[in-house]
């Protein structure tokens, strides 16, 4: 099941196209499931909240996401210099991405009631 589909993503005023809409989707419900240690895989529908976290996941990679091409920051024009963004790591990705899993989904639960991010046993 797809926690989140194309038409869904566009209604949220997502502007992908579906490729990489499909690309980015795939990647964002393997984290999700990772931290939620795959309590969703079993679920018959996922709540808004799973939408929307999908949906941040999507656009931070697409935001994110290394062309090959660098973004100029400034540039100097007599002395012909060109200063360059720093791209984000991937530490510094990562930690986004736990920080959107964390906002989103703290105190959703499946449908057993089991809060999705508990980690106990």
């Amino acid at each position: 099941m797809e926690y989140l589909t194309y038409t869904e993503y566009r209604n949220l005023y997502g502007s992908l196209d579906p490729a990489a809409f499909c690309r980015h989707a795939f990647r964002a419900q393997k984290k999700i499931d990772a931290a939620t240690f795959g309590r969703l895989k079993t679920e018959q529908s996922v709540s808004e909240a799973v939408k929307r976290c999908v949906m941040e996941l999507v656009e931070l990679a697409e935001k994110t996401r290394f062309t090959g091409e660098q973004k100029i920051a400034a540039v100097s024009n007599d002395g012909v210099s060109v200063t360059y963004a720093n791209a984000p790591t991937e530490d510094e990705t990562a930690a986004k991405e736990q920080a959107i899993i964390y906002e989103y989904l703290t105190g959703e639960k499946d449908s057993k009631g089991v809060p999705l991010l508990y980690m106990g046993v």
